[in-house]
């Protein structure tokens, strides 16, 4: 039984949030996401001021190996589990998930097994070289994650997703100081104490509905109805997927190219000043994509006709929640990255007054990105980003040819700008919404980011 004051909480939230509407489950992931953000945020001071740029440079060089590498482990079939509307499919499909799974994590470690030493001196990952094999089990604990959130959003069980992130963000983050204190301080700490968050997160999604149907999956397999799901869902490995690892390879880029021109520590400043601006906007994403997801392909099955007010609306929402939030960062970000992390990590702040802009259009855009999926246009979203690589590197590389970090990540951001905002505009185009919404908003963002290009140039 809770405390008086928290049913008198509990109550008022649901009165102002009805349990079962979408602004409800809305409600319910962003407070979980936001408690996480906050135990985050509390403390990376602590990590950053234990650890160092260089110690970062390398977290985040690996990180960015997952990120590409992770969209296969899956195939990307947990994003589809809401979609399916028979029961006996859904357990077929989560069986083909399974095999999917131990499929390329048994292909990542003879990768790493044969390969690791060639890879490390081609890519010059000598920073990373000791930690290849901790990628295999990451792939592991991923898609095992991946999946049974692909589950929990089918069940509408967002409350239980929401403590489960909660619980796991606290564990990694006390992990990866415990590990710097008694054991020592490089990248091994941040990477195990990352990877602890996975399990914990997916133990927490274990719903009592969710394991009293894990029965079904351990029924015989049918080779006949693995060919037709793997039929029916196709554009999922094809496009999906695939459009996905270009997508994560087109967000790491900096990541490789910073490394690559200039060095694990000036990587490092930018993976932190990257990490922290992303964080509070990652949590409207992560959030508003989740719940999103659901409620379109909802509308879509039921009444078609609301898809495009419902967009509009959640694309209005966040343009303005971002917009405003992150030029106040962007503002604050130098004298905020001083008093928190010391001299050492100025340039991080600089960093972050360039991407907080940059993020502007990318918080509409991530949510609103989900109706490649629900309206089955996954081959437009994989031509999209093909195109959004060759801009990203084309902006990284300006600057990087000149040997001058910020004029990198200045050109990085500006390539950002404009791909979210081509991406918002098919979009639009897509549900049939007035266009020159996002010419507007693109050019308020378009003035910020020169506002703050000038000051740092000239101020």
């Amino acid at each position: 039984m809770l405390p008086r004051p928290f049913l008198i909480l509990k109550e008022n939230f649901l009165r102002i949030f009805p349990e079962g509407r979408f602004v409800h489950n809305l409600a319910v992931t962003i407070t979980g996401n936001a408690a996480a953000l906050a135990l985050g945020l509390i403390f990376t001071p602590f990590i950053a001021r234990m650890y160092g740029p260089a110690a970062y440079g390398a977290f985040s060089l690996f990180m960015a190996i997952i990120n590409n590498v992770s969209p296969l482990v899956t195939l990307q079939y947990p994003t589809g589990y809401v979609t399916i509307k028979d029961d006996n499919d859904f357990y077929k499909m989560v069986q083909l998930t399974v095999a999917v799974i131990v499929f390329f994590v048994t292909l990542s470690g003879l990768v790493v097994f044969t390969s690791g030493e060639f890879l490390v001196e081609f890519f010059e990952w000598q920073a990373i070289a000791k930690f290849l094999w901790f990628i295999p089990l990451y792939l592991f604990l991923i898609g095992v994650d991946s999946m049974l959130s692909g589950w929990s959003i089918r069940l509408k069980e967002f409350k239980r997703s929401a403590f489960g992130k909660i619980i796991s963000t606290f564990a990694s983050k006390l992990a990866t100081l415990l590990f710097g204190f008694f054991v020592r301080v490089d990248a091994a700490g941040m990477i195990i104490g990352n990877g602890i968050q996975f399990p914990l997160d997916s133990l927490a999604r274990l719903s009592r509905t969710m394991r009293s149907q894990l029965v079904q999956i351990t029924r015989r397999i049918s080779l006949v109805d693995t060919q037709r799901l793997f039929v029916a869902y196709r554009a999922y490995p094809l496009f999906v997927t695939t459009g996905l690892l270009l997508s994560n390879f087109s967000n790491q880029l900096p990541v490789y190219i910073i490394s690559f021109y200039f060095g694990q520590t000036t990587l490092g400043l930018f993976a932190l000043a990257f990490s922290l601006v992303s964080m509070p906007m990652n949590v409207l994403i992560s959030s508003s994509t989740t719940v999103f997801l659901q409620k379109a392909a909802e509308l879509q099955h039921d009444t078609p006709e609301q898809l495009a007010p419902a967009s509009l609306r959640l694309y209005k929402r966040l343009f303005l929640i971002s917009s405003l939030s992150l030029s106040v960062l962007s503002m604050i970000s130098l004298p905020l990255f001083l008093f928190l992390f010391g001299e050492t990590w100025r340039g991080s702040g600089i960093y972050a007054s360039f991407l907080a802009i940059s993020l502007i259009p990318a918080v509409p855009a991530h949510p609103l990105s989900v109706l490649f999926r629900v309206l089955h246009r996954e081959r437009i979203n994989f031509i999209l980003n093909l195109l959004f690589i060759i801009l990203k590197t084309i902006g990284l590389l300006v600057g990087a040819t000149f040997f001058d970090a910020k004029a990198a990540i200045m050109g990085y951001v500006l390539a950002t700008i404009l791909c979210h905002t081509i991406q918002l505009y098919v979009i639009f185009g897509m549900v049939k919404l007035n266009r020159g919404i996002v010419v507007r908003d693109t050019l308020i963002i378009l003035a910020l980011f020169f506002g703050v290009t000038f000051f740092y140039t000239f101020a």
